[in-house]
């Protein structure tokens, strides 16, 4: 099978392509996020929840952590501490901050504007990584570009890039893709190289990658043995064998205690069917789209998680891949059979053990009945995250239709409808309604922070998960260990899972015992944290502990 043009492409080459699209796509990325950027260093790009979490990982890598026992700490689940080794750390996007906070210093603002800027360095790179796939399959300049910007710009990408690092860094995924492709096609032991460095650096980035990546290997080989019935063999053969083997070598390091804590209690955790596309997303705007405002209700109402569920994939780009489609059915053009077939793989990977339409189980079984117990595969509890697989293909797709327009109509026609098609593309995917939170450190959390007594935890009450998050937060500002936390895994018991809830004096025995000094109390709600009152449930907290500081967004009390 073969999809790649006749001549070869040198690292070198590909390089300086890399680089003027990451500089094009760095001016886009500028120009569509315009609205945030005043706020880079004092807001954080995002809702109020995970992002806390994942500024926390910021400052442990860079201030709090412990070198010796990075993965053990006292911090987190107060006082019996936390095992880390299976939290959800964005490694490569972690490395380039630790190394510019040693430049810039460590300041908290200094420390949000890292975050925010690395987070939009996704968008570029993403970019520029998929245009060296798409211009190269496509042998097209404008073709590749706009292809590219479907992939980095996808609604799905922008909701991931304002809740999850981790998930946000798919620009690997296709810089591996490019560079497998041409190991595999062109017989060079350099690309062989760069594609298992960026298997690596995706799969550090989500080790849910690591495995998407091997369904694309898998895919891959089961394309080209159904398409020419050959089986792999010699070269063909070697590549997939060489890449997988390689990476996980260089993982193994991370990989094997990682894959020892597994069998912890708190390793696994629900979601096959609740992190998922629903059938209908992928046609109506998500709530960051231009008519957002409109669709928030619904997928709100109907969609189990607006942001992982935003598969929507662009009138533009639906028109583009049907016309694809009608012009080459006669002519069983591979490219044209490879990316509708990577789409229909990925997609229905992405819909959930169950496929749902309009929020409503339909209990018609998809594929992923076949992982969701295995061995291993079992942790990958949020198959709406296998689109960014999906957009791939899809950018492939829009990439290869916009080049076959302007070669089929040639001339000033073929310009105007290039440049009215990709207007709409962009005006389609250009992100609206972009959510900030609030990121300065209180100054009443100086209470807790300059106390000079050692030793000693805080609990942030109420005991929900959005609490959990901001609490994680707080410590980056008054550095004391937490009683409540939240991970991607939590592996074993503490303080938290035993304390008493409703028995308030029994509760302040348990604290008491356990040397927590203070308690922070915010609202119950994840949207009123910083706007609404502390919640009147919390009244007995008040009647219980002495009140040290009580403000609109939070209180702080004294335990003894």
């Amino acid at each position: 099978m073969k999809l790649l043009p006749d001549e070869k492409i040198t690292v070198g080459v590909a390089a300086l392509q890399f680089s003027a699209a990451f500089a094009l796509f760095t001016f886009a990325t500028l120009v569509l996020f315009a609205p945030v950027l005043p706020h880079l260093s004092s807001e954080l790009i995002g809702p109020p929840e995970d992002n806390y979490n994942d500024f926390w990982n910021v400052w442990y890598v860079t201030v709090a952590a412990d070198t010796r026992h990075f993965f053990e700490t006292s911090l987190l689940g107060f006082p019996e501490g936390q095992s880390l080794i299976l939290h959800s750390f964005a490694w490569p996007q972690l490395a380039v901050i630790d190394v510019l906070a040693k430049l810039t210093g460590t300041g908290h603002a200094t420390l949000v504007l890292l975050q925010n800027v690395l987070r939009l360095l996704s968008f570029p790179m993403a970019g520029a990584s998929s245009f060296l796939l798409i211009n190269r399959l496509t042998g097209h300049r404008v073709g590749g570009f706009v292809g590219a910007f479907v992939f980095a710009f996808s609604p799905w990408h922008v909701a991931m890039a304002l809740h999850h690092a981790n998930v946000s860094e798919i620009g690997y995924i296709a810089l591996f893709v490019f560079a497998y492709l041409e190991a595999l096609e062109m017989r060079s032991k350099s690309w062989l190289a760069i594609a298992v460095l960026s298997y690596a650096l995706a799969s550090l980035s989500m080790f849910y990658y690591f495995f998407y990546i091997l369904f694309f290997i898998l895919f891959q080989m089961s394309f080209a043995l159904l398409r020419d019935r050959q089986r792999p063999s010699g070269w063909t053969l070697a590549v997939p064998i060489i890449v997988t083997g390689a990476t996980l070598v260089l993982l193994l390091p991370l990989l094997l205690p990682m894959w020892l804590a597994s069998g912890a209690q708190g390793a696994h955790r629900g979601g096959w069917n609740m992190y998922v596309m629903d059938l209908t997303a992928f046609f109506v705007p998500p709530p960051t789209h231009i008519l957002g405002v409109w669709t928030q209700l619904y997928f709100d109402r109907l969609v189990n998680s607006p942001f992982e569920g935003a598969a929507y994939i662009g009138v533009a780009n639906i028109a583009l891949l049907i016309a694809l489609y009608v012009w080459q059915r006669h002519k069983k053009d591979v490219l044209v059979s490879y990316v509708l077939c990577g789409m229909a793989v990925f997609g229905l990977l992405s819909l959930g053990l169950q496929l749902q339409i309009g929020g409503y189980s339909t209990y018609l079984p998809m594929p992923d009945v076949l992982l969701w117990k295995a061995p291993v595969l079992s942790n990958l509890r949020t198959p709406s995250r296998t689109f960014a697989m999906f957009s791939i293909f899809l950018a492939i797709g829009v990439g290869y239709a916009l080049s076959f327009l302007m070669k089929k109509l040639k001339g000033r026609r073929a310009q105007i409808y290039a440049t009215v098609t990709a207007l709409l593309i962009i005006v389609d995917f250009w992100p609206a309604r972009i959510p900030m939170t609030d990121s300065s450190c209180p100054v009443d959390f100086g209470v807790m922070r300059d106390d000079p007594g050692r030793g000693f935890g805080v609990l942030t009450v109420p005991f929900t998960y959005e609490a959990a998050n901001w609490a994680m937060f707080g410590q980056t500002c008054h550095g004391r260990p937490i009683v409540q936390f939240n991970l991607a895994r939590i592996l074993r018991p503490s303080l938290v899972t035993r304390l008493e809830r409703y028995d308030m004096t029994r509760q302040k025995q348990q604290l008491l015992q356990a040397h927590v000094k203070y308690i922070v109390v915010v609202p119950k709600g994840l949207g009123t944290i910083l706007h609404d009152p502390v919640d009147a449930r919390s009244a007995p907290y008040f009647s219980t502990y002495r009140v040290l500081v009580r403000r609109s967004r939070f209180a702080i009390l004294k335990v003894y």
